[in-house]
């Protein structure tokens, strides 16, 4: 007669966190995001717990008509926003990113009734160069860093405009690659982060 089947609960740390349980050979038996409940053969199961910049495994062991609880999880949250519980945050990326996301580069269209708001940073180490690109709309384009600002000590970049809501291309040239991202800005802000690879130290501006 078979084994009768345990149940796994696990938490993870964050709401969005990922779960995952992999069963000996390492397979995928299960996956959620936060929580998860799951009926399983007992044995030997390794929980992993997933968020932006950090994750966990352990080992649990399921057990015959019993419950077997995973929870308390202690990862660090990390991300190209610079919110106080991020671990790779300054408090001068966080001041640059107050300050500037306030502070209108530009303005695009007759219209302007929404906002967009980019930001870049390292993890905090300077750099030698920033890089350049343009948001084109319908009729107009910002180029950066004609508009905007920028700080290569601090390693962060920064780009308000007031605009139409719409659909906007942002587009970077990068030796060898053309990158393009299309852009929609519908409501009353938005903002688009993105954490930049360091390089060698650099100058302020």
């Amino acid at each position: 007669m078979a084994n009768s089947k345990g149940t796994l609960q696990i938490t993870g740390p964050d709401r969005i966190a990922d779960l995952r349980v992999l069963d000996a050979s390492r397979r995928e038996v299960a996956a959620g995001i936060h929580r998860l409940e799951v009926e399983l053969d007992p044995g030997i199961y390794v929980v992993q717990a997933m968020i932006p910049g950090d994750r966990l495994e352990r080992l649990v062991a399921v057990e015959s008509d019993s419950t077997s609880l995973v929870h308390n999880f202690k990862l660090q949250f990390d991300s190209s926003i610079p919110l106080i519980s991020v671990r790779s945050t300054h408090e001068y990326h966080e001041n640059a990113a107050r300050d500037h996301s306030r502070n209108v580069h530009a303005i695009l269209g007759s219209k302007p009734t929404a906002r967009l708001f980019l930001f870049a940073r390292t993890k905090g180490e300077a750099r030698s160069e920033h890089p350049t690109f343009v948001l084109r709309g319908q009729d107009s384009s910002v180029s950066f860093p004609e508009a905007g600002a920028f700080d290569l000590a601090e390693g962060w970049i920064a780009l308000t405009i007031d605009l139409p809501p719409g659909t906007y291309t942002l587009e970077q040239e990068v030796p060898g690659l053309e990158r393009v991202r299309d852009l929609s800005c519908n409501g009353s802000t938005d903002e688009a982060s993105n954490r930049q690879k360091p390089r060698d130290e650099g100058q302020r501006r």
